[in-house]
């Protein structure tokens, strides 16, 4: 399998996929700690705090872009013949899917990296050490290697059963999008204020507080252990955590890698076995 990893991470190393996805994530990251910046010094906000909040702010997007990249870099195999050329000479199906997704895993953490070392590079150049301490900043990390890893494992099982890389790129790119929009709706949910306030306008046209009612929406009990659940295990939800400056500190990294660990071990069973009994002409 080594054979198989080092062909890989050379032929990724020359694909305009992997490297126009890296700088347009870095592009994208550093684009929005740009537009806080410039924000910050019209409004005097204390820019240490505002470096901070930016370093994983745009990485939310990283689940898009690895739905792209790992389509493509697999679909190529398939539209090239390289994976039937590499079952004519004798390699084990899963060394070769395995194989993949280990070089599929390492493109989309250098390029999530380095999307956060362009972000810190321009921080400290503007405006100096940011508002946080290292414990947090490496806890952060950890939880960007689980993102990563989990959506690896999903993309790349669709894309090496779909033997179409179109059809493939179509599905993941569907795929992320969806589970972004389900875990940013479950997310409002959870961040539902307990109460909202009732206001009511005098004959003067003057707002008043009457009272604070209860939030029909907030939810409590086994509905509201149910979102959270889904929030921290899907790897949509891990991210959208992790790009939150006032969540960071609230994740439990044990409880999210134990959640990664499920979801790469299931889809990966899920995919070596389909893929074993697949038919590639």
């Amino acid at each position: 399998m080594r054979k198989l990893l080092c062909a890989n991470m050379v032929r990724i190393r020359k694909t305009k996929v992997f490297w126009g996805g890296m700088v347009l994530l870095a592009g994208f990251n550093v684009w929005m700690f740009l537009d806080y910046y410039f924000q910050a010094k019209t409004y005097k906000l204390a820019m240490p705090e505002i470096f901070a909040e930016s370093i994983f702010r745009a990485i939310v997007m990283v689940g898009i872009l690895i739905s792209v990249c790992s389509s493509l870099i697999t679909g190529t195999e398939y539209d090239d013949g390289t994976i039937r050329n590499k079952l004519m000479i004798g390699q084990a199906r899963v060394h070769i899917y395995l194989a993949d997704e280990l070089s599929c895993l390492a493109a989309s953490m250098i390029q999530a990296f380095a999307a956060v070392a362009a972000v810190l590079l321009a921080g400290f150049l503007l405006i100096g050490q940011p508002d946080m301490d290292a414990r947090h900043f490496f806890k952060v990390c950890l939880v960007l290697i689980f993102v990563c890893v989990s959506y690896v494992s999903v993309f790349h099982m669709f894309s090496m059963l779909v033997t179409s890389k179109s059809h493939a790129a179509m599905i993941n790119v569907l795929l992320a999008f969806a589970l972004l929009i389900v875990s940013a709706m479950v997310e409002q949910y959870l961040y539902a204020p307990a109460f909202i306030t009732d206001y009511i306008t005098t004959e003067n046209g003057v707002r008043e507080v009457v009272r604070d009612i209860p939030n029909p929406n907030y939810l409590t009990g086994t509905k509201r252990a149910v979102y959270q659940f889904l929030h921290d295990f899907l790897p949509s939800g891990q991210n959208l955590q992790m790009s939150v400056f006032s969540v960071q500190k609230e994740m439990h990294t044990a409880l999210l890698g134990l959640y990664a660990a499920v979801v790469t071990i299931g889809t990966n069973a899920v995919g070596m076995i389909l893929f074993q009994r697949k038919d590639i002409k």
